[in-house]
């Protein structure tokens, strides 16, 4: 059966037939027609996003931030703190980690959903904020060596908080910048923001466990992160229920562009 790894793998060409039929049935938004229409657009967007916006950057950088760490040390430190510093087996982390995926797969969405309602920055603030004041008990539910303590401590972590922003941030960060220059910033954010995050979440939280010897350090860097994030919302203005591109329609539509520009959700 050393084959059936493999499975997973090759399903995976299902997904990219689905994937590619999904996108050439997709019609381009109305900000980027309307681009076309007006002739607004930008030869270098990379350098002229880093001059222009800047505070963007850092926000959704700051957002980003706990978003990415939380995500990484409840899914990935978490196995190898439970199987190597408790001893415990590595089903205990990977049976939470499959509730919590379960929970999460319906929170996503939903958190996306309430974000049109509520708004970017209240929706992903719950997250940061469950983050936040959760840091502490989860780990301490983690080292109970418990079972189903552990799960609650993943679905408390993982679910509720690194989801809750995962679900908003899409929008939140999309909409950070001008249609001239969204793609160019939100994959800025999202990219090189992770890099001094979650991509070396894991290796710093091991490293201040095997210093200290206790798990705290790690709750520690969690609210830490949690807390850049909630200082980044207070300085992010909503754009939930307004138009960001508005006035490039408008310029589009008296240059004689046929585009109808989509209403917010509500």
């Amino acid at each position: 059966m050393e084959w059936t790894w493999r499975i997973p793998f090759l399903a995976s060409i299902v997904l990219v037939i689905v994937g590619l039929a999904v996108r050439l049935k997709v019609h381009e938004p109305t900000a980027f027609k309307d681009m076309v229409a007006t002739g607004e657009t930008v030869k270098v967007p990379v350098l002229y996003v880093l001059r222009h916006y800047p505070k963007q950057i850092l926000i959704g950088f700051g957002a980003r931030f706990s978003e990415s760490i939380t995500f990484n040390v409840y899914n990935a430190f978490i196995l190898t703190y439970t199987t190597t510093v408790l001893g415990l087996s590595s089903s205990y982390a990977l049976n939470g980690l499959l509730i919590a995926s379960v929970i999460g797969f319906v929170l996503i969405p939903l958190s996306g959903r309430m974000s049109d309602r509520f708004g970017r920055r209240p929706v992903f603030g719950i997250g940061a904020g469950i983050a936040l004041v959760t840091a502490f008990p989860v780990f301490a539910l983690v080292d109970s060596g418990v079972a189903g303590l552990i799960w609650v401590a993943i679905v408390l972590g993982w679910s509720l908080g690194a989801c809750t922003m995962f679900g908003a941030e899409a929008a939140f960060f999309a909409e950070l910048f001008p249609a001239k220059v969204r793609y160019t910033g939100m994959s800025l954010v999202y990219q090189l923001g992770v890099l001094p995050s979650g991509a070396v979440a894991p290796i710093i939280a091991i490293w201040l466990v095997s210093m200290s010897g206790s798990s705290w350090p790690v709750a520690v860097y969690v609210m830490v992160a949690a807390a850049i994030a909630l200082i980044a919302l207070f300085f992010a203005k909503e754009t939930a229920h307004t138009e960001p591109d508005a006035e490039l329609h408008a310029r589009a539509v008296k240059a004689g562009a046929d585009t109808d520009l989509p209403t917010p959700a509500r």
